[in-house]
């Protein structure tokens, strides 16, 4: 067996542990909680149906990095700082916190705040700032909360969620 082979065989076997850890959500219909499996499977599934709501309802594209992120954590509330997650319309149980979703926060955004031609995508918030994608030119921004200024650009969605996490710190 080659080595590529090899590694794609213990990636397979790893992650059927999977089965065997179990969470604390209930499964519907059923008399046992949900493993981390099907957890992920159910994740994987609301992404994507939340990437086809929003880019009918919204007209915006989910940036590639932000969907990835939203298949393995259904958004982030930490310190006041707030990465959205899916929303709770798309979800098939309630959740056991509260989530901010995005589709119902960027349609407040679109209806309060943006500007004509204003092409950003929130995917997050704090008390100062809203954490942004343009789809115009394909970059993540930190704004303003107070009046939709450029406050940072960053490189990447994983620069972006560094910057979030050093804000919450503060």
């Amino acid at each position: 067996m080659d080595d590529r082979l090899r590694k794609q065989m213990e990636f397979a076997l790893e992650i059927d542990k999977e089965k065997n850890v179990f969470r604390q959500t209930h499964l519907s219909g059923k008399d046992r909680n949900e493993n981390d499996a099907e957890h992920a499977w159910h994740m994987a599934i609301m992404a994507y149906l939340l990437k086809a709501e929003a880019t009918e309802r919204l007209e915006v594209a989910i940036p590639d990095e932000y969907f990835a992120f939203l298949k393995v954590v259904n958004g982030i509330e930490y310190n006041g700082c707030i990465i959205y997650g899916i929303d709770e319309e798309f979800l098939e149980d309630d959740p056991e916190q509260e989530i901010s979703g995005f589709i119902e926060n960027n349609e407040g955004y679109r209806m309060d705040i943006a500007d004509e031609g204003d092409n950003y995508t929130i995917i997050g918030e704090s008390d100062m700032s809203w954490y942004a994608y343009n789809g115009d030119d394909g970059k993540y921004y930190i704004l303003d909360s107070d009046d939709g200024d450029v406050m940072e650009e960053v490189e990447s969605f994983d620069a972006l969620i560094e910057a979030i996490l050093k804000e919450s710190l503060q």
